[in-house]
């Protein structure tokens, strides 16, 4: 990923976007972590439960939070097709 990073000139940003996304969002540590702290509060996400069920308010910042790690990969997707595109 440094690599990556470093032919794009986007400092570490490939590498910090991976590392959230997979340390939170993929490792079932990262989403432990969230339930934990929802615990706490004793609202834990409606996405936790395994049946179909409708967004509360509470799920907002999470489904925020991902929203912006999307966009951030896309952002960081775009400059390596770009870079792929002019090097051919």
């Amino acid at each position: 990923m440094g690599e990556l990073d470093e032919e794009l000139g986007t400092e570490k940003e490939f590498k910090d976007i991976w590392c959230e996304i997979s340390n939170k969002w993929c490792h079932p540590d990262g989403i432990m972590d969230t339930l934990m702290e929802r615990a706490k509060d004793k609202n834990l996400p409606s996405w936790t439960f395994m049946i179909p069920m409708k967004y509360n308010k509470e799920d907002l910042r999470d489904i925020e939070e991902l929203r912006e790690y999307v966009s951030r990969f896309r952002e960081l997707l775009g400059l390596i097709i770009k870079k792929y595109n002019t090097s051919i």
